[in-house]
């Protein structure tokens, strides 16, 4: 339960980044939200003493910040690909 938490929470991010810095790479975005949430646990290890940090909720983050850029992929390749309707 908490591992889909930690997904669904970093899907925002993962969208946000992309549409936010397009000129990036995938991989690039994605080491933007490996990092946030790194900064996350660490926060938890060192400022809340009743909390603990997990390299799993590492790697739940960061699969939720891709599939947030790999939607914002999707998205915009569709807007694109739309025709205009004038």
């Amino acid at each position: 339960m908490e591992a889909c938490a930690n997904l669904l929470m970093f899907i925002p991010l993962g969208l946000f980044v992309a549409i936010a810095l397009p000129q990036k790479t995938w991989w690039q975005l994605a080491a933007v939200g490996a990092l946030t949430s790194v900064a996350m646990e660490l926060g938890q290890l060192l400022f809340i003493p009743a909390r603990f940090s997990s390299l799993s909720d590492v790697v739940t983050n960061t699969v939720g910040a891709v599939i947030g850029i790999a939607s914002a992929s999707l998205l915009t390749r569709s807007i694109a690909a739309a025709p205009a309707n004038a």
